[in-house]
């Protein structure tokens, strides 16, 4: 389980990285700031993928993006929103991640369901080369 979470964080980061990259090509076409700035400014955006020990509904993922907390349940296997929304301009991304990461997030589901505890805290923990601008 160990390995398949060092994977999973991985994937995370990569998800993260594109949402940032999202928001700050967003946000320079908005304010008309130069997009070196922004980068050399690195802002970061919190998202965090939550998954709990619940025996309803299909497996799935809880999504938060920015502040808001739980802006989605979205199903693992064919990636259907279940609950809440997402902006479009991260929708592609995350759906995308959860249908790449699938296989992986279903063990996680099913270890979790049979009572196994997963500590998903290292998916959503910020890294040292990330910064709050």
């Amino acid at each position: 389980m160990d390995e398949l979470l060092k994977i999973l964080q991985k994937e995370t980061e990569e998800l993260k990285s594109s949402i940032e990259l999202i928001e700050l090509l967003s946000d320079q076409y908005k304010s008309g700031k130069s997009l070196l700035l922004e980068h050399l400014i690195k802002k970061f955006v919190n998202v965090k993928v939550k998954m709990y020990q619940e025996h309803h509904n299909l497996p799935h993922v809880h999504i938060n993006i920015g502040s808001d907390n739980h802006i989605a349940s979205i199903a693992i296997d064919n990636q259907a929103i279940l609950a809440g929304s997402i902006e479009k301009k991260y929708e592609k991304d995350v759906l995308n991640w959860i249908e790449k990461n699938k296989e992986n997030l279903l063990i996680v589901w099913n270890n979790m369901q049979q009572g196994e505890v997963v500590d998903l805290t290292t998916l959503n923990k910020m890294t040292s080369d990330q910064a709050i601008a």
